[in-house]
């Protein structure tokens, strides 16, 4: 957006300048206010040659310190069985042209950083035109992102999972820490990056926002698996080879961003479970007690009718909810609370034949029924609910893991 006179008395034009419409303080610094503009008519033109060219921090260091902040405006989906996530969202973004300064020019000719995110799937990215302030010499630039985002999940404690996705945005992709040092904003929270607002739009998950961090994602991590692996086979001394210094420059090209390029900031969830408790689980806990009844009966066709029609009523209900379950190749957490109760009016049936066509004693089935009418309420609560609590315990472990291993907020590491 390129700063225009206004037509009746020459002034800077609030739109184009920024404005000091800011609230919180802590906002008050990063937005230009309109008393810190100059008047057009006192600013130079800038040279087109230079206007195209990045700027360098200083004369040791060649690269552009830019500065971002990350927005998420909108949460759509949460597909983590299909592992996306459907969202949009904005990287902000601003630097320094000293060169520049208390000049006019085409924005349209500045130098721009390349924005990507890694991990996008089928993501979508609108580049803004830049702002310019010529009394700072102050560029920025906002990048809108919309789509989706590829997020891998693991889905053995459904409906009692946890899970966190992940954005990662690269500057200048592929070309490593040489043209670009990203910070953080210093002047942004958490508040800022994950408003309260996305949490209210959610319906079957929990956005955790005190657990949501930024921080730069953990490249050094593999350069030094392959340093360690390089001393472990390492030469004596005399033919050692490359210095580690090499080894980081060389083994930092096979990485999409690098150490300064990048910032990844991380969002946990957690599912909302009472849809599965009320809709499925109250359900089906109340066809297992009712097959129960049969340890009353004396009449073996009653008992076995009685069983048979609830056990194909079970199988009815769960081919009607099977829309709300994953699909996938290993039992879950609420696979194993079905199959529960399936086989506890299975055997039911089997215990009604034992006990009428096997043993064919009155006494004997006598003290089958009396003992089926405790030892099958125990075992599906064992096998049915122990599951759920043993998940639940889990899912309470991991947000306690996740508190120590990691420090939400902004890490500090960004900011330097």
């Amino acid at each position: 957006m390129s700063a225009k006179a206004s037509p009746n008395n020459g002034a800077e034009d609030v739109k184009n300048w920024g404005d000091a419409t800011g609230n919180k303080p802590h906002r008050r610094l990063s937005v230009m206010r309109k008393m810190d503009t100059v008047h057009h008519k006192a600013l130079e033109v800038a040279d087109e040659n230079m206007v195209s060219l990045r700027p360098h921090f200083s004369t040791g260091d060649t690269r552009t310190h830019i500065k971002t902040h990350v927005v998420l405006k909108k949460i759509r989906k949460l597909d983590f069985v299909n592992s996306s996530v459907d969202l949009m969202f904005i990287v902000s973004m601003q630097w320094e042209y000293p060169e520049l300064i208390n000049k006019t020019l085409d924005v349209t000719k500045l130098w721009t950083p390349d924005v990507a995110c890694i991990n996008a799937d089928n993501l979508k990215a609108e580049y803004e035109t830049p702002w310019y302030y010529p009394e700072h010499a102050l560029i920025r630039q906002n990048v809108i992102f919309q789509g989706t985002i590829g997020n891998e999940s693991s889905f053995k404690d459904f409906p009692f999972d946890n899970d966190c996705f992940r954005i990662v945005v690269v500057l200048e992709i592929d070309t490593g820490d040489d043209i670009v040092k990203l910070m953080y904003d210093p002047n942004k929270t958490i508040d800022d990056v994950l408003p309260e607002y996305n949490s209210r739009q959610q319906n079957e998950y929990t956005l955790h926002r005190e657990l949501t961090m930024v921080r730069r994602p953990n490249v050094a991590k593999y350069v030094n698996l392959k340093i360690r692996h390089q001393r472990r086979n390492a030469m004596p001394q005399l033919n050692r080879g490359p210095s580690d210094f090499d080894i980081r420059r060389r083994d930092r090209g096979f990485h999409l961003m690098g150490e300064y390029s990048a910032v990844e900031i991380r969002v946990h969830v957690s599912r909302d479970y009472g849809f599965y408790l009320w809709k499925i689980m109250l359900i089906l806990t109340m066809i297992c007690v009712v097959s129960w009844i049969g340890f009353f009966l004396d009449d073996f066709g009653e008992r076995v009718n009685m069983s048979l029609t609830l056990f194909l009523s079970a199988i009815a209900f769960l081919y009607i909810v099977s829309d709300s379950l994953p699909k996938l190749g290993f039992l879950t957490t609420m696979d194993k609370m079905v199959l529960a109760c399936f086989v506890n009016i299975f055997f039911t049936i089997i215990e009604t034949f034992l006990a009428f066509h096997v043993f064919k004693n009155k006494e004997t089935r006598k003290i089958m029924d009396e003992g089926s009418k405790y030892l099958f309420p125990i075992m599906f609560l064992l096998s049915t609910y122990g599951n759920m609590f043993l998940s639940l315990y889990k899912r309470h472990k991991d947000f306690q893991k996740t508190k120590k291993k990691f420090r939400p907020g902004i890490s500090n590491d960004l900011l330097k």
